[in-house]
């Protein structure tokens, strides 16, 4: 689980088909010393993580694809069960009252009454009881790493040096992109007959592109994001907000061109580059303090994994063959 994921933001306005539960024939999936994990866990922990971890909503829509979902969600209850075991053997915990003061925030946040934050949860499929509970989960999460992983993280000046000619490499400028496309979208694990499918739909596209087509008419057929609306335009952003593969493909464009077919986590895109925009910093200060924690992130998702790994080998831990969750 990412650093990022560490944040209990709950995306309740956006729908999630849920699925009926009542015919699962529960069975044991995991177990972790004494503790068991059973199928129904993962089905009702799924809409959760979902929402927590920011999932790509498209892999449920292919049996791969939530498959796949469904594997990870069950590695985080086994994880989740390490964590409370390592939690009880130091003596740390997480108090109802914080669950609840958490739980409060949230709907402080959202502006929702306990009765429309309950009915909002209820019409994707999670109780308020599993909130509370992968709430609970989280927090002794969050507080087992600041206890136990944070204080092996160092970062030396050259580390921060080396993350900085990553992030610019074309020295210390600032970099702006104006981009349009043309977007078929394609889930990152979709299966290959899906995947033929939409590069042959992105070739042809292309090739009506090539014969005289505009853009923009091309983009409002087929995008099914929001720049189908626009003509295609994605609009201005500086590197390092849209996806790596989008952002270098872009970045090899001249103003106007566009580029052959390019994969990125959404699907494929044909890249009109609008324009780009160059400047020098003004504060390198905050450029520098940008690039050590971009080092200390990931520093802290690696030592996490080798924490979590650690763990696993201080209790009996046994994954078995999950089953299909609808």
């Amino acid at each position: 689980m990412r650093l990022a994921g560490w944040c209990l933001t709950v995306l309740v306005t956006l729908a999630l088909p849920v699925a009926a539960r009542a015919d699962i024939i529960d069975r044991i999936v995991a177990k972790v010393g004494n503790q068991i994990v059973t199928q129904s866990d993962v089905a009702r922990t799924l809409p959760l993580f979902v929402q927590m971890e920011a999932v790509d909503r498209r892999r449920l829509q292919t049996p791969d694809g939530r498959s796949s979902v469904a594997g990870e969600v069950l590695v985080t209850l086994v994880d989740n069960q390490v964590l409370a075991e390592q939690a009880k053997r130091i003596g740390m915990s997480v108090s109802e009252e914080e669950v609840q003061q958490h739980i409060g925030e949230q709907r402080t946040r959202m502006r929702l009454e306990e009765d429309a934050f309950r009915s909002a949860l209820a019409e994707q499929g999670i109780t308020i009881e599993d909130f509370a509970d992968y709430v609970r989960a989280q927090l002794l999460r969050v507080r087992l790493i600041q206890s136990e992983v944070l204080p092996r993280i160092a970062v030396s000046d050259g580390e921060v040096d080396a993350m900085l000619t990553r992030l610019y490499p074309n020295g210390l400028v600032e970099t702006w992109m104006t981009t349009s496309h043309i977007f078929v979208s394609l889930p990152p694990d979709a299966p290959a007959p899906d995947v033929a499918a939409a590069e042959a739909r992105i070739d042809a596209l292309e090739q009506r592109l090539k014969a005289g087509d505009s853009f923009e008419s091309l983009a409002a057929e087929t995008n099914v994001d929001a720049t189908a609306r626009t003509g295609g335009r994605v609009g201005r952003f500086d590197i390092g907000s849209l996806d790596p593969n989008y952002e270098a493909a872009a970045q090899r464009l001249k103003a106007s061109e566009t580029s052959g077919p390019v994969r990125s986590q959404f699907g494929i895109h044909l890249i009109r580059l609008e324009a780009m925009e160059q400047k020098p910093f003004d504060d390198l200060e905050t450029v520098r303090d940008r690039a050590q924690m971009a080092v200390r992130g990931e520093k802290i998702e690696a030592e996490e994994k080798l924490y979590v790994a650690e763990l696993r080998k201080k209790v009996f831990v046994e994954i078995r063959e999950l089953g299909r969750v609808d």
